[in-house]
């Protein structure tokens, strides 16, 4: 009997006076166990060059959202609209998307998880789309999601995963890819231009979307994270690394 493939999910960082927690919203990993996947938890290590021995132990990778990573990671000074990660988290997450790319891991990046993806490849990011797009449509809903519409590019593996070429996604970000990083292309965009979705240029599914598919009820948050699980080429045998 083949076992469930392992999906790692990193995790963010919050501190509270003298403690810190590694914490995840259950939103992520219960669309991750509903496609029929074992989610695991992947805390901000201290010995991150641990990693390579981590990942050749797992199937696929989520990567979640989050705060502002630093500019300077892509070569640019904090606007006045940052909202700072954790310093660990950062530097963390940065080895573990270029890691995952890499070793070709199927990798699906969620809202900073692609804008993670894109600055690990070389690429920057809009830091605060109301500043930076003229006439930009709402991302983000004053305290919690809003709903936009986006456009899919036609043959994109996106295009594969949805069928259609215009969705409604939950949406709740202030920034977003800008230059788009070595080895990906653009995969959809809302209708004021902002980039959507981020995949990889070659087959391999390492995927980014700037929404929200796991609160994006219906085939949307279905679609995505079982094409997830699909990708990965030897489920309970063999795995990526190993």
């Amino acid at each position: 009997m083949q076992s469930k493939p392992l999906i790692a999910l990193n995790c963010d960082l919050k501190r509270e006076s003298d403690k810190a927690y590694a914490q995840v919203s259950e939103a992520y990993y219960l669309a991750v166990e509903e496609a029929g996947g074992l989610p695991i938890l992947l805390p901000p290590l201290l010995r991150p060059g641990e990693l390579g021995g981590i990942l050749a132990r797992i199937d696929g990778l989520v990567l979640i959202g989050g705060p502002d990573i630093h500019p300077s990671f892509y070569g640019q000074r904090p606007g006045p609209h940052h909202n700072p990660m954790e310093a660990r988290r950062e530097q963390f997450d940065v080895q573990l998307a270029r890691e995952a790319w890499d070793r070709g891991l199927p990798t699906l990046g969620i809202c900073f998880g692609a804008q993670l993806l894109n600055i690990a490849r070389g690429g920057d990011l809009l830091q605060h789309i109301p500043s930076d797009v003229p006439r930009a449509i709402a991302h983000s809903g004053p305290d919690a999601d809003t709903v936009h519409e986006i456009r899919v590019e036609p043959g994109s593996l996106l295009h594969s995963v949805l069928g259609a070429e215009r969705i409604e996604v939950a949406s709740r970000h202030h920034q977003a890819v800008g230059r788009v990083g070595e080895g990906f292309k653009v995969a959809a965009r809302a209708a004021d231009g902002v980039i959507e979705a981020i995949e990889a240029a070659d087959d391999r599914f390492i995927l980014g979307v700037q929404f929200h598919p796991e609160r994006t009820p219906g085939p949307v948050r279905a679609g995505i994270f079982r094409a997830l699980l699909a990708a990965i080429p030897h489920p309970g045998g063999v795995r990526n690394g190993g």
